[in-house]
């Protein structure tokens, strides 16, 4: 088997949407990472994400003009999600 085929196959299954029961952040990472924060946008979508990409969606950042609100993750907020 070519070993090329077999290194890129490795990255091919997406990171996983909960780690251990723990939703991670939908932004891409080298790593998954915990999702602190829920962005709430102006079209109606929502996105977890962790305290570093919060960043992005805050006052000053480069998509801050698309968030509806901001919201930090809690586990109540995790079992309305079902």
């Amino acid at each position: 088997m070519n070993i090329r085929i077999t290194q890129l196959s490795l990255f091919d299954e997406p990171a996983p949407a909960m780690l251990g029961g723990v939703p991670t952040c939908s932004m891409d990472h080298v790593k998954p990472r915990k999702a602190k924060y829920r962005v709430y946008f102006k079209n109606g979508n929502c996105r977890d994400v962790c305290g570093w990409c919060v960043k992005r969606y805050q006052a000053g950042g480069d998509s801050a003009k698309i968030t509806e609100r901001i919201e930090k993750l809690t586990k109540k907020l995790l079992k309305q999600d079902g």
